[in-house]
């Protein structure tokens, strides 16, 4: 196959923990690492693993490429809360992390709906801030609910639920934000052909994961559906985003997949 992808779930700032993932990869985008590291966007051959009939196989997909995207902010923001970083300033344009200790700031900018790294304030230029007079203070940061709604809008049009779920840590404390009541009248028709089979309740974990995963399953018994004894399955487990199909021969498999790219490459930005 000689589909272009965009797999933009695997060009979050872990990509240097998939290095057995690429075989190769070209391409100068770019994100930040809480410690300064720099990863480079990459471009080339993946080889996705996979079980079939019990034994494993390798599935290669040729020109491909990974770039940050909207998953890089939300990982980011994962990431940075966990090496000591705490949200100090937001507003719609910029925002500012402070690390707890020692008062060193990373600067990020919108640009293309994406926060990028713009520049860094060492400790020595500013002295010790106290970040959580800052996070909790209501003139700098925005609304809970103003930010639930720019990060379900960033998400695609995830379930709110989940969003809220992933976005808990960046959130104010002691805001229930998991309970809200919002209803999105423009998801069902703008997503239905990219969410087929997905699956609303599933539990999305604060810290998203990086493969696209694959299974097969069937023949089914003793009936069929529609005629058709297997069913295929594709998951994002960025933004669980499932893309099922029901088909009358394993073979079928490929037909499933060749469709689905076609569709995500009309979607999806390239490189």
């Amino acid at each position: 196959m000689e589909n272009h992808w965009t797999l933009d779930n695997c060009s979050t700032d872990h990509v240097t923990c998939n290095h057995h993932f690429m075989h190769s990869w070209k391409g100068t985008s770019s994100s930040i690492l809480p410690n300064q590291a720099v990863v480079k966007g990459r471009r080339g051959t993946a080889k996705i693993h996979h079980l079939r009939n019990g034994k494993r196989a390798t599935l290669k997909l040729h020109d491909v490429t990974y770039e940050p995207t909207i998953y890089k902010n939300l990982i980011s923001h994962v990431r940075l809360l966990r090496s000591g970083y705490q949200l100090a300033h937001q507003i719609l344009k910029k925002k500012t992390y402070v690390h707890r200790f020692n008062g060193h700031e990373l600067h990020f900018a919108m640009s293309d709906s994406l926060y990028a790294f713009q520049d860094m304030t060492p400790r020595a230029a500013t002295g010790r801030i106290n970040a959580t007079i800052l996070v909790t203070d209501k003139t700098l940061d925005p609304p809970s609910d103003a930010k639930l709604h720019h990060w379900y809008n960033k998400l695609n049009h995830t379930d709110m639920r989940q969003v809220a779920k992933i976005i808990q840590p960046i959130l104010l404390p002691g805001i229930d934000s998991s309970t809200t009541n919002h209803t999105w009248y423009g998801c069902a028709q703008g997503q239905a052909k990219r969410v087929s089979f997905r699956n609303t309740h599933h539990y999305v974990p604060t810290y998203p994961l990086e493969y696209l995963n694959g299974d097969l399953c069937g023949p089914a018994s003793p009936r069929t559906v529609n005629h058709e004894l297997f069913a295929s399955m594709f998951i994002d487990q960025a933004s669980r985003y499932i893309f099922g199909k029901l088909l009358k021969t394993k073979d079928d498999t490929i037909l499933h997949l060749d469709a689905l790219v076609s569709d995500l490459n009309s979607q999806l930005p390239h490189a």
